[in-house]
């Protein structure tokens, strides 16, 4: 199966292709079906009726299932843009070991990065929050980043207000006293000490 036929297929198991979309495109490329998905499978995809949900979901499982260990990694399984609601979940996990990271979003932020899959060369951007939100871009977005510090406005780059990093406290130094001030105190002072009890 050909990069372009495969990346179809999932566009549509992403949920980024309509149902009508792709049963245009199944019998534009029928012939070019048979061959990776098995006769089987590939008459009961021809045969399918798209109006039913229930088929139309067993379908997609049943191409995922024959799709995924054709795949080098993750990425292309995954959306466009994918949030999880923490950093434990599996797929979040397999996502941080195998995405490299390449820049942060700036010396004072590095909850925020751009990297890239080591297995395939998709290049994401990671707002490393909770949830942890990752979003795929392409090459050309990547060298912005990288070459003149554009990043995209899709992402949020700043964390939840409940996640803010915790402010830097710098402590005024301290000032010398001025000579007005020593002598006012000084008076006031020896005043003290020489009224009566």
């Amino acid at each position: 199966m050909n990069d372009d036929t495969l990346e179809t297929i999932w566009t549509f198991l992403r949920g980024e292709m309509n149902v009508t979309a792709f049963e245009a495109w199944v019998y534009e490329h029928e012939a070019a079906l048979l061959q990776p998905l098995g006769a089987s499978l590939h008459m009961d995809l021809l045969w399918l009726d798209f109006r039913d949900v229930r088929a139309v979901d067993e379908m997609a499982r049943r191409l995922r299932q024959v799709l995924t260990p054709l795949q080098r990694c993750a990425c292309q399984t995954m959306a466009a843009r994918e949030v999880y609601p923490s950093a434990s979940h599996d797929t979040a996990l397999w996502f941080m070991t195998a995405v490299k990271r390449i820049v942060n979003h700036g010396p004072h932020n590095s909850w925020v990065w751009l990297g890239r899959c080591e297995q395939c060369g998709q290049h994401w951007i990671v707002a490393h929050y909770d949830p942890l939100v990752v979003e795929k871009v392409t090459p050309d977005v990547a060298e912005g980043i990288v070459s003149k510090g554009i990043w995209p406005s899709s992402i949020d780059l700043e964390p939840p207000r409940d996640q803010q990093p915790d402010p830097v406290i710098v402590e005024a130094e301290p000032k010398e006293p001025s000579e007005d001030f020593k002598q006012t105190w000084w008076s006031q002072l020896i005043d003290r000490l020489h009224r009566p009890l």
